[in-house]
C-alpha cells in the first residue's frame, strides 16, 4: 500500500491508497482446491447414516413389495383353502346299525346332527326327516339344505333323492316339495324339502342321496317312524 503509485500493475482502492498487484492463483492451486472439494464431497456421502443412504431405501421398498405380495397370496391362498377344506375327507360315519340293502364301502352315513358329505362331492348336506302332511297328502318328507364348498358349480334334483321303506322299497320323490332343481355357484346354498308317499311302515327308513349315476357312492340318513 502506498499513496503512489509504485509500478505497473498497481491499483488504486476507493481509500485512495495504491495497491501492489494481487497475483493470479496458480493452476496447481485451482486444482487443489477441486481435489479437496470433491475428497469432502465423498467423505460427507460415506459418514451419512446407514438409513439415508439410496441402496438402503431401494432395498426397503423391494422388500415392502415382496412382503404384500406373500400376504396378499397367502389370504387368498387360505381363503380358497378354507372354503374347500373338505372335499378330500368324508364327512359322515360308520355305523354298527344294520339296515336292508347296506353298502358298508359305498354309504356315507350322516352324523348324528344331520350333517353328511361324501368324499369328493363338493358339498355339504343336511336332510332332517319326518312325517308332513302337504297339500292333504301323508308323506315322508327331508327339510334339506344344500352348501356348495366347491370351486367348480353344484348341480341340485330333487331326482337325486329316494327313500327306502322298513320292507325295502325303494321310492322316488313324489314332487310335494319344495325342492326344484338348479345350480349353485361357490359357497352358494339351497334349502326345501323332498317329499316321498308314506307307506305307514313301522321301523328304520333309510333316506337316499346319490347324485351320480355313475357312481356308487350315496348320503344316506337313518331315521326311525313309528
Amino acid at each position: 500500500m502506498s499513496d503512489f503509485q509504485q509500478g505497473p500493475g498497481w491499483w488504486q482502492a476507493s481509500d485512495g491508497k495504491w495497491y501492489p498487484p494481487t497475483p493470479a492463483p496458480s493452476r496447481l492451486d485451482h486444482k487443489s482446491a477441486k481435489a479437496e472439494a470433491k475428497a469432502a464431497k465423498a467423505r460427507a456421502k460415506a459418514l451419512r447414516p446407514w438409513y439415508k443412504k439410496k441402496r438402503f431405501v431401494f432395498l426397503v421398498v423391494v422388500v415392502l413389495v415382496l412382503v404384500i405380495v406373500v400376504i396378499v397370496v397367502a389370504t387368498q391362498s387360505g381363503s380358497k383353502t378354507a372354503s374347500n377344506s373338505f372335499p378330500s375327507k368324508a364327512i359322515c360315519s360308520t355305523t354298527s346299525t344294520s339296515y336292508p340293502d347296506q353298502q358298508f364301502t359305498h354309504d356315507c352315513v350322516a352324523l348324528s346332527n344331520h350333517i353328511m358329505s361324501m368324499a369328493g362331492s363338493g358339498a355339504v348336506i343336511t336332510a332332517t326327516w319326518s312325517q308332513q302332511s302337504v297339500d292333504g297328502d301323508n308323506d315322508i318328507c327331508g327339510d334339506v339344505t344344500y352348501k356348495n364348498l366347491n370351486s367348480s358349480t353344484l348341480d341340485y334334483n330333487p331326482f337325486d333323492w329316494k327313500l327306502q321303506s322298513p320292507a325295502g322299497s325303494v321310492v322316488d320323490s313324489n314332487f310335494d316339495g319344495s325342492l326344484n332343481s338348479g345350480t349353485l355357484i361357490e359357497n352358494g346354498s339351497i334349502t326345501g324339502t323332498v317329499c316321498f308317499d308314506n307307506p305307514g311302515q313301522s321301523g328304520t327308513y333309510v333316506g337316499i342321496y346319490k347324485p351320480d349315476p355313475f357312481s356308487a357312492k350315496r348320503g344316506v340318513w337313518l331315521f326311525t317312524s313309528s
